[in-house]
């Protein structure tokens, strides 16, 4: 985090569960990251995680949950001006 701010701002693109359920549920590439949980309890349990580290590191927060990535993407630009 320390090097990411000296080189420019944080964004973090947060979205809610349904969100990330629906973003990632195909994917195929995505390891397990807990045994023994289901994939939307094991998100869950990722995001509360992280959560924190996230809120404190981040210089913007942009809920993505009903955004399109061009939308996302116009977010960023009209921030960063």
């Amino acid at each position: 985090v320390k090097n990411l701010r000296e080189n420019g701002k944080i964004f973090w693109l947060r979205a809610d569960l349904p969100a990330n359920v629906k973003r990632i549920r195909h994917g195929k590439h995505r390891p397990s990251l807990t045994e023994g949980k289901s994939f939307v309890d094991e998100i869950e349990e990722v995001l509360i995680q992280r959560k924190e580290k996230y809120e404190k590191a981040a210089d913007y927060i942009i809920d993505t949950s009903k955004l399109s990535p061009s939308d996302v993407a116009k977010k960023i630009v009209s921030l960063m001006r």
